[in-house]
């Protein structure tokens, strides 16, 4: 019974303090070995960034609960938002859309990739964001997946300080 007590007191505060890390927990990134996709991103005059796409595990993948994620990048980290579960299963995409207060990372975003594993083959589909002057937009255009922007190693979601809010 104290066990029990202990584990859920550590859980409450594991999830008070990492947003995103009770799902996380439960859900842990388990990756298929390939997928296909496409997304593109939008930023709003009010700051948020929308992205918005379709991904689906290549046919030889395993029917297991596997995940995907947003990753962001900026200057010097990484991060994801939160795993995401195909929900096409392996014979359908998944669409999704995710947005987010681009304010509320702890550095300016430079790129957006939809990716499939943590690993740097992992990603799908890349953009590079630009910043503009503070009367327009920033810049969204598409880059390849190896680019520089986006060769930092992704953060662990439950840990994710670089993008602890995005989902």
């Amino acid at each position: 019974m104290r066990a029990r007590l202990l584990f859920a007191a550590v859980a409450a505060l594991t999830a008070a303090a990492f947003p995103g890390a009770a799902a996380a927990a439960t859900a842990p990134w388990i990756t298929v070995r390939c997928a296909t996709g496409a997304m593109t991103a939008k930023y709003t005059p009010g700051g948020t960034v929308t992205v918005s796409g379709w991904i689906q595990p290549c046919p030889t993948a395993i029917d297991l609960p596997t995940r995907f994620a947003v990753a962001y990048y900026g200057e010097k980290a990484a991060g994801t938002g939160e795993l995401l579960p195909y929900t096409g299963g392996l014979t359908a995409p998944t669409e999704f859309t995710r947005s987010f207060d681009a304010a509320q990372l702890s550095e300016p975003l430079r790129a957006v990739c939809l990716v499939y594993s943590p690993r740097p083959t992992g990603r799908i589909a890349c953009v590079r964001v630009d910043p503009a002057d503070e009367s327009e937009l920033p810049q969204i255009t598409p880059i390849p997946t190896d680019d520089l922007l986006t060769t930092r190693p992704l953060d662990d979601p439950v840990r994710d300080h670089f993008c602890g809010t995005c989902v």
